[in-house]
């Protein structure tokens, strides 16, 4: 099986062969893919993807890429890359999407990441879209899908999981009485919640009646921690 790999990546146009020396360099990187693989060895380098075909040339990786593709191959959920440059490839282009912000059911698939019933690709890409999100480890996205399935199932919101919907706060960030708050607010029965865009409005006015700020009339109506109780 490694054998044939070895082959396959030798005759990949990407992949530059020019004397036995690179034969080996071929060879070490597959072996240390594998080893990274089952745990054995640390990360994969960028120069090593370069050597295994699956990126063309030093720079076409990021930092922030180069580590989300070692977390997903030291992932048990995400595609098994031992003996398998293709499956590389696939992960690859998965954590080029996720840092690009633009993800799809198959990249989800890719990186071992499971919806909850009810959350949707549609709805990660909305909020990864935010200037104010930006996701780039599994981990992360994780806790994005996390949060959007605890509005789905209208369960109390952290400060944290404000962050990860990008509900942003004027001040900067929700104090522990502003979060009590807002959950109050989403909790009430003439309060409609359908998605995380929905609460940021009621953020807003939260924040302004703690500051003791005028609220306009639109304000007024939105939470109805101020017109409903």
């Amino acid at each position: 099986e490694e054998l044939a790999q070895i082959n396959k990546i030798i005759k990949d146009p990407d992949t530059v062969v020019e004397n036995g020396m690179d034969v080996q360099d071929i060879v070490d990187a597959l072996e240390w893919l594998n080893k990274v693989e089952n745990g054995t060895a640390g990360d994969i380098t960028e120069e090593q993807l370069v050597t295994l075909g699956v990126v063309s040339h030093d720079g076409d990786l990021n930092a922030e890429e180069v580590a989300l593709i070692n977390e997903a191959i030291d992932s048990d959920t995400a595609l098994n890359v031992n003996n398998n440059v293709d499956n590389l490839q696939k992960i690859i282009d998965s954590a080029k999407a996720l840092i690009a912000e633009d993800i799809d059911a198959q990249d989800l698939a890719v990186l071992g990441v499971v919806l909850p019933a009810g959350v949707t690709v549609d709805a990660i890409n909305t909020i990864l879209d935010k200037e104010n999100v930006h996701v780039d480890s599994i981990e992360g996205l994780k806790d994005l899908i996390g949060s959007i399935d605890k509005v789905n199932k209208g369960e109390v919101l952290t400060a944290d999981d404000l962050g990860n919907l990008g509900i942003e706060s004027a001040n900067g960030e929700f104090s522990a009485v502003e979060v009590a708050a807002i959950n109050e607010a989403i909790a009430d029965a003439n309060t409609t919640v359908l998605s995380a865009a929905d609460i940021q409005p009621i953020a807003e006015v939260v924040e302004k009646l703690i500051g003791r700020e005028d609220l306009s009339a639109t304000e007024l109506a939105t939470p109805n921690i101020v017109t409903g109780k």
